[in-house]
């Protein structure tokens, strides 16, 4: 039907949002396959350090006591503090209701319990289908960070995954921790040195370029200190 007058442009614009698929060019989530590195689940959601910078505005308990607090308990304490007793107004705690909402849960009831429930039933595989097909998802990019412990083996034994996930080269470490970088790429065949020498620098090169291949990197991805911002 042909746009006749700026109500039907703005239907058309609207409903061409609505139904184009979703390429997410920066996320801080996983393949399934990764493992625990992919965090999924209500108490995942309610631990979100959003959620945990606002409820200390409300609770007088220490930092220690709250980070030796398991995961569900942590839950526990910012469902009931920001979503029962208060009202859950922030942009964070309507984040996690337009979560349970479009998942079809009843966010009226809040019934931290239901929501488990309904999480626990369900495998990662499941969980991300369902929220690709909720969200019109097509792919999503990831964050990749070569200095992890738990990622970079699944990439050294030649990882392929979900082709919906790809990857970006993260280079905090390099950026803002070279003190304890350089001394890696060293052990990992890398000929560098702690000076930034010419050698040190194409060495570094060569190290992100290994990596970039080897992920299928997109784009290279850094947080700055807050001095470099």
């Amino acid at each position: 039907m042909p746009i006749a007058n700026p109500r039907d442009l703005r239907t058309a614009v609207d409903t061409a949002i609505a139904e184009v698929p979703i390429t997410d060019i920066h996320t801080h989530i996983y393949d399934p396959g990764f493992g625990e590195l992919l965090l999924w689940g209500i108490d995942e959601l309610l631990t979100y350090h959003y959620l945990v910078a606002e409820v200390f505005r409300w609770l007088d308990v220490s930092y220690e006591n709250f980070w030796n607090m398991s995961k569900t308990e942590q839950a526990d304490l910012i469902w009931k503090t920001l979503f029962i007793e208060r009202s859950p107004i922030s942009e964070s705690c309507r984040g996690v209701l337009t979560v349970l909402a479009r998942l079809g849960l009843d966010v009226g009831g809040r019934d931290l319990t239901t929501y488990r429930k309904f999480f626990s039933e369900k495998t990662p595989e499941e969980y991300v289908e369902q929220v690709f097909q909720t969200s019109n998802i097509k792919e999503v990019i990831m964050t990749n960070d070569p200095f992890d412990d738990l990622e970079r083996p699944l990439w050294l034994k030649g990882y392929e995954g979900d082709p919906r996930f790809k990857a970006a080269l993260r280079i905090d470490r390099l950026l803002n921790t070279w003190e304890t970088a350089w001394p890696l790429l060293k052990e990992w065949g890398y000929e560098v040195k702690q000076a930034l020498t010419d050698k040190t620098f194409a060495e570094v090169r060569r190290f992100l370029g290994d990596w970039a291949e080897r992920m299928g990197a997109l784009y290279l991805a850094a947080s700055l200190p807050p001095t470099f911002r």
